[in-house]
């Protein structure tokens, strides 16, 4: 095997945004950055409960949901916001693994600290453009799929 060769695994993403733009943006960036081969989308925190659990919408019995390696959150959302989201899948011990990243289109302390308080393992702002959106995907990609190390015990919910 080529000692210079790295290997990375696509990841299973989780998004969760109300905004059918910013989640069209973040898809694209996310797949062109070659982040992820999955991304399920999700329209508020509640939304994200459900699919989660495979309750609600997502409770046909035929259906299994695969666990997401990862959560992208945002923060302001109708129904539940991310952070009740957040402090949700904290609270059960079937989700509590999974990285959440926090995303929001304004950087205010306030939901930065709310954010980490309530179990959130990172919080970045949402770029203004698609290329500074691409970048930060990528860093991403570096990040999640190349130096962590996720614990991926459960294939489905």
């Amino acid at each position: 095997m080529n000692p210079n060769l790295v290997r990375t695994k696509a990841l299973r993403i989780l998004l969760v945004d109300d905004d059918d733009e910013d989640r069209s943006l973040l898809t694209s960036a996310l797949l062109k950055a070659g982040v992820c081969n999955e991304i399920f989308q999700v329209r508020d925190g509640q939304e994200c409960m459900d699919f989660l659990r495979g309750e609600g919408g997502y409770a046909a019995a035929d259906i299994r949901h695969p666990m997401p390696d990862i959560i992208l959150m945002d923060f302001v959302m109708p129904r539940m916001d991310g952070i009740r989201a957040v402090r949700a899948i904290r609270e059960n011990p079937a989700l509590r693994h999974i990285p959440i990243i926090m995303i929001s289109g304004i950087e205010d302390n306030d939901k930065v600290h709310a954010a980490y308080a309530e179990g959130a393992n990172s919080f970045l702002v949402k770029p203004g453009d698609y290329d500074q959106l691409l970048k930060m995907a990528t860093s991403l990609q570096e990040y999640w799929s190349r130096t962590v190390r996720l614990n991926r015990y459960a294939d489905t919910l």
